[in-house]
């Protein structure tokens, strides 16, 4: 289960990598309010989704001794 959990936190993390570079790259300038928003939620999933991968390694995959 931790290792599920860890693949699926990861494919999440590149899904919005990829949505937040291609908002960066192709939309920055006809961005709206509304759009500033949108793209600083998808770098704050972004970051929680990192972070939930790097956690989830640690345990998944534990150093041995």
């Amino acid at each position: 289960m931790k290792k599920f959990a860890f693949y699926l936190f990861l494919i999440l993390a590149v899904i919005f990598l990829f949505s937040t570079i291609d908002i960066l790259i192709n939309d920055i300038k006809r961005l709206t309010e509304f759009g500033w928003g949108y793209l600083a939620s998808r770098v704050i999933l972004l970051v929680l989704f990192t972070t939930l991968t790097f956690l989830m390694f640690k345990r998944a995959y534990p150093k041995k001794a």
